[in-house]
């Protein structure tokens, strides 16, 4: 709520299935209840406010994908992964960030996110998560 009170209402939640859709409108990787397109990737994001929480391998993509569809704007839940290849491209694409509670059974050492290997062991207290905003731009 706090990041939809800071930078307006998302209109789709670009992954998810039914149980766990955030909003009325989403995208899923598969074709299920009231899902409004399979593969994301696909859908055109322009125009659109996206609540993004991708898969940890999905993060370049995502990254990419915004800055090829410059009418878009997201709000992206992320780890705050300073090491990652995509961590220069969101810092010079996103206009603020909040941090976010996440539970630190969430996302553990060796656990599965959303059928996803965690990629490093992080055994010092999970990963810590922020939400970062990435504006509309004008191509």
């Amino acid at each position: 709520h706090r990041v939809m009170h800071s930078w307006g209402e998302c209109t789709v939640d670009r992954f998810a299935v039914t149980a766990n859709a955030q909003l009325a409108r989403f995208d899923s990787p598969y074709n299920c209840l009231g899902c409004e397109g399979i593969d994301t990737f696909t859908q055109n994001w322009e125009g659109e406010r996206s609540w993004i929480n991708p898969p940890m391998n999905k993060i370049a993509q995502v990254l990419d994908k915004l800055r090829n569809e410059p009418g878009a704007e997201a709000s992206v839940l992320l780890p705050v992964w300073h090491s990652a290849h995509w961590w220069p491209i969101l810092q010079e694409m996103c206009d603020d960030s909040c941090a976010v509670e996440v539970s630190a059974k969430t996302v553990r050492a060796g656990e599965h996110c959303r059928g996803v290997p965690e990629p490093l062991r992080r055994t010092q207290g999970g990963w810590k998560f922020r939400v970062y905003h990435i504006p509309t731009r004008v191509g």
